[in-house]
């Protein structure tokens, strides 16, 4: 029911809530994701700028680069599937202009992330176990994946943090990093 469908993405937080927490449940509870009320207000507020037009401009060069890198490849004169390479600029495209990431954390990010995402969206529906919970099931595996992704973020802000011209960086984490709350504190990893 369109009616219905429009009540529910235009009615108050505080009123529905977070009715899907599978994201947040892959994701961290501290991923806006997550919050609800006042805290998931303050973060979506923090988050924002770096998604506004002139920002969002400036990716427009990665896109490009990433989309004729990826069209190099492509066969001339005959049909085949476009999915997966499809797939592949937008993951680059987020790698880069969302974690500013390259060279070697660009690579194991391609890597990884379809596997944990593919994996994680099998998993979301279902309930988490609470016991055999052993390194050969599907969510050890999925939280195997997850620390690895956390590793290579950390390293990202790490380098992030440590460079020189983060004022000038464009990418959204270099944004996140400048970024402070109204009281002038900086947005905390958890």
């Amino acid at each position: 029911d369109p009616v219905l469908a429009k009540r529910v993405f235009t009615t108050s937080p505080e009123v529905l809530h977070n009715i899907q927490p599978n994201l947040s449940r892959l994701l961290g509870p501290g991923s806006v994701f997550g919050l609800e009320g006042v805290a998931h207000r303050r973060r979506r507020k923090l988050l924002t700028p770096p998604f506004h037009g002139k920002s969002i401009s400036a990716y427009e060069r990665i896109v490009e680069e990433e989309t004729l890198r990826e069209l190099a490849g492509w066969p001339e004169g005959r049909e085949f599937a476009t999915l997966e390479p499809m797939m592949r600029i937008t993951l680059n495209v987020i790698l880069r202009a969302v974690f500013g990431a390259g060279g070697e954390e660009l690579e194991k990010l391609r890597t990884l992330m379809p596997k944990w995402v593919t994996l994680g969206s099998r998993l979301a529906v279902l309930p988490t176990p609470t016991r055999g919970l052993d390194r050969w099931t599907p969510w050890a595996r999925l939280a195997a994946y997850r620390r690895e992704y956390e590793r290579i973020i950390d390293d990202l802000i790490a380098r992030a943090r440590h460079d020189p011209n983060l004022g000038e960086r464009p990418d959204v984490l270099s944004l996140f990093l400048r970024s402070t709350y109204e009281d002038g504190s900086a947005m905390t990893r958890g």
